[in-house]
Order: C-alpha cells, then sequence, then structure tokens
C-alpha cells in the first residue's frame, strides 16, 4: 500500500515538473504567434492600401485622358458646326 501512495506521489510530482516546464514554453509560443499575425496583418492591410491607391491613380489617368480627348474633339471646327 505504501508503495503505491509513494508510486502516485511520483507521478504527481513528475507531472508538476513536466508542467512548469512546458506551461511557460506554451505561452512564449502563443504570445509570439499573436504578435507576428498582428505584424503579418498590418503588411497585409499596407500593402491592400498602396494597390488601391495605385489602381486608383491609374483609373483617373484614364479618365483625365478621355476628358481631355472630349474637350479637344469638341473644339473642332467641324463639331461645332455639327457638320459630322
Amino acid at each position: 500500500m505504501r508503495e503505491t501512495k509513494l508510486l502516485a506521489s511520483l507521478r504527481v510530482r513528475l507531472l508538476a515538473l513536466v508542467l512548469v516546464a512546458v506551461v511557460p514554453t506554451v505561452a512564449i509560443f502563443v504570445a509570439s504567434a499573436r504578435e507576428q499575425r498582428g505584424v503579418l496583418v498590418a503588411q497585409a492591410s499596407g500593402g491592400a492600401t498602396a494597390v488601391a491607391r495605385l489602381v486608383a491613380e491609374r483609373n483617373q489617368r484614364a479618365v483625365d485622358g478621355v476628358r481631355g480627348l472630349l474637350l479637344g474633339v469638341s473644339r473642332m471646327g467641324a463639331v461645332r458646326m455639327r457638320e459630322v
């Protein structure tokens, strides 16, 4: 009977020792993963914003080009006289 108590006590102590070693490691891993996720989200957001600005700039150039073309056509004499 005494051996069983001794083994049970030894198991509990070994389990406690393993938990003391593993729990901080897992906590550090989880904290590191959260921080890395935050960094990646910030980078993705910045990248998406940069792409959106680039697309908006290209579209604005196209609109400005068409506006200039239409303005030039509207100033042509044939168009003003409605001969076309």
